[in-house]
């Protein structure tokens, strides 16, 4: 397994237990929960879902493929930007009293250049409808009613 793959799908979990330690929270501290209800929402679908697909998409679609993704150098950019940035977001809605609005906004606008990343390269690495073509017509594919009894 690549190494950051792995990275993606270890910090999904670790997303998993934050954001069900702040579910927990929520639970506990009425007074706070909307505080709490932010990053727990944030941390389960940004944190976990996001990043276990993402692993998930470079560690599989290079395999289905037969191919590796087509910019590999943008995972790790992809990888700390998706994590700086909903860390940061996190930290930033907590602290926005305090310290003003712009540190949300910029941490934001990392985590949505990540997702650009992830979609831009997840989308130029699928395969073409020719290509998948090309890679079925490389298999023998039964024509007749006879090759199809024998097949089965």
């Amino acid at each position: 397994m690549a190494r950051y793959t792995r990275l993606f799908l270890v910090a999904s979990v670790v997303y998993l237990l934050g954001g069900a330690a702040f579910g927990m929270l929520m639970a506990v501290d009425s007074q706070r929960s909307p505080l709490y209800r932010f990053i727990h929402i944030h941390f389960l679908f940004l944190g976990f879902m996001v990043m276990l697909c993402a692993g998930l998409v470079y560690e599989l679609l290079p395999r289905i493929r037969g191919a590796q993704i087509r910019w590999p150098n943008l995972v790790p950019t992809h990888f700390y930007l998706a994590n700086i940035g909903l860390v940061g977001k996190c930290l930033s809605f907590v602290l926005q009293r305090q310290i003003g609005s712009i540190p949300f906004a910029g941490f934001a606008t990392l985590t949505v250049i990540s997702l650009i990343l992830f979609s831009l390269n997840l989308i130029a690495s699928l395969p073409t409808s020719s290509g998948a073509q090309r890679d079925l017509s490389n298999q023998a594919v039964p024509n007749s009613r006879k090759e199809i009894r024998r097949a089965a």
